[in-house]
């Protein structure tokens, strides 16, 4: 009887992965990109790369997405995004919502 329910409850388990799993595949992930395109490119900071921590990089990008205009909750996804994987994802992910310099001159 016990082992009846392990299996069952093994079963379910498998069940909510698959679920899981096809859901996962059917809903696309937003990327920074789409946040870009939705909120525009900010001006470059000054003094942006003065500390190459990655922390410290998204920080200074999150101020200039705020003085750019982004909602809270844009600038949060971001940073979420750009901090997920490894650190040129994150250096790429910053120098995406940047305008080139000379745009703004």
């Amino acid at each position: 009887m016990i082992n009846n329910f392990i299996d069952e409850e093994d079963t379910l388990d498998e069940e909510e992965n698959v679920m899981t799993k096809q859901n996962t595949h059917t809903m696309k992930e937003r990327t920074v990109k789409d946040l870009v395109i939705e909120n525009g490119q900010v001006p470059f900071p000054r003094n942006f790369a003065e500390d190459g921590n990655a922390l410290s990089l998204v920080t200074k990008t999150q101020t200039a997405l705020k003085r750019g205009g982004w909602a809270s909750k844009a600038r949060d996804e971001f940073a979420r995004l750009a901090l997920n994987h490894d650190y040129n994802n994150v250096i790429n992910s910053c120098l995406s919502c940047f305008r080139n310099r000379e745009d703004d001159e």
